[in-house]
C-alpha cells in the first residue's frame, strides 16, 4: 500500500491547495506516526525554520523504516544571499519578503539556520542514525529572481560562486539513509 502523507504546523490552513491526499497538522518534534512508516521523508526549504534540528532528525529517523530515505532541500548558510537574510532580524524580514514576493507574513516563519551547511547538517543526521548517500551544494540563480534585473544579476552572481567557491552555492540537497538493520 502507498500511503503518501504532508505534514506541517499549518496544513488545515493549505487543504485547499494541496496536491497531497493527506494532510496532517503536527510538530516535526513530534510527528503523530508509528515508528518505520515511511520509505522517504522529504523536507522542502524546512531545515532553516528549525528551532531543535537533532530532535527533529531523530523524529524523522524514526518515523522512517530501516534503509528508508530522508531527502531535503535547504538553504546554505555560506552563501551571500543567506549571509544578508541572516543579518536581517526575523520581524523586518517578514515585511521584506511580503514587499518582494508578496508571501502573507502570517505564513513566514522565523529562521534559525542551525542546520544550514555541510557540516552541522552531517553531525545532526549521523547523531540521528542517518548515512550519508548523496551530498551536494546546488546553485539557483531564481532565488533572488523578482524581477528581470535581479535575474540577470543572481546570474552573474552564481558564475562568480560557482568558479570561486563551489560550497558558497545557494542551496544544499542531501539523501541520507537509514540503517537497514535495526
Amino acid at each position: 500500500a502507498k500511503l503518501v502523507v504532508g505534514t506541517d504546523r499549518y496544513a488545515t490552513t493549505f487543504t485547499h491547495l494541496a496536491e497531497i491526499p493527506t494532510l496532517v497538522e503536527a510538530s516535526l518534534d513530534e510527528l503523530p506516526y508509528p515508528a518505520n512508516t515511511f520509505d522517504l521523508v522529504t523536507c522542502s526549504w524546512v531545515l532553516e525554520h528549525l528551532q531543535t534540528p537533532a530532535k527533529t532528525f531523530a523524529e524523522m529517523a524514526r518515523v522512517l523504516k530501516p534503509g528508508g530515505h530522508f531527502l531535503f532541500i535547504t538553504p546554505n548558510k555560506n552563501n551571500y544571499v543567506v549571509w544578508l537574510r541572516r543579518i536581517i532580524p526575523n520581524r523586518p524580514a517578514k515585511r521584506i519578503v511580503y514587499r518582494i514576493y508578496g508571501r502573507d507574513e502570517e505564513f513566514i516563519n522565523p529562521t534559525y539556520y542551525r542546520a544550514n551547511g555541510y557540516q552541522d547538517l552531517h553531525r545532526l543526521l549521523t547523531g540521528a542514525g542517518l548515512q550519508e548517500e548523496r551530498f551536494e551544494h546546488v546553485s539557483d540563480p531564481s532565488y533572488l529572481a523578482v524581477n528581470e534585473v535581479m535575474f540577470q544579476l543572481s546570474v552573474l552572481a552564481e558564475r562568480l560562486i560557482d568558479a570561486a567557491w563551489p560550497r558558497g552555492r545557494v542551496h544544499l540537497v542531501g539523501l541520507y539513509r537509514k540503517n537497514p538493520s535495526p
